[in-house]
């Protein structure tokens, strides 16, 4: 399983800060069925979060898709080192 968490996590931070906010693929139908979550890279949002939403999406998964952006303001350097904060956020997901 941590395994499996650490290859998600990974790919996560593969991808980075466009279209703020936006979540095209969440609505309460959607919801009811269930979440897949896309997390952003140490940038933040960006079109590699956005293109695998819609890909999923594409896929035929009909459960709410959500682009969760966990970097900071303080860019992709504090981000990729902030340990204490990514846990923290990381955390607060799981709680989710």
């Amino acid at each position: 399983m941590r395994t499996k968490s650490v290859a998600i996590l990974v790919l996560a931070m593969l991808a980075g800060c466009t279209q703020q906010g936006r979540q095209p693929y969440m609505s309460a139908e959607r919801l009811e069925r269930g979440l897949v979550i896309v997390l952003s890279g140490i940038e933040g949002r960006s079109a590699l979060t956005v293109a695998i939403a819609k890909g999923l999406d594409q896929s035929g998964i009909d459960h709410a898709i959500e682009i969760y952006d966990w970097a900071s303001w303080m860019g992709p350097a504090y981000n990729l080192r902030a340990e204490e904060r990514n846990r923290r956020v990381a955390a607060k997901l799981a709680r989710r």
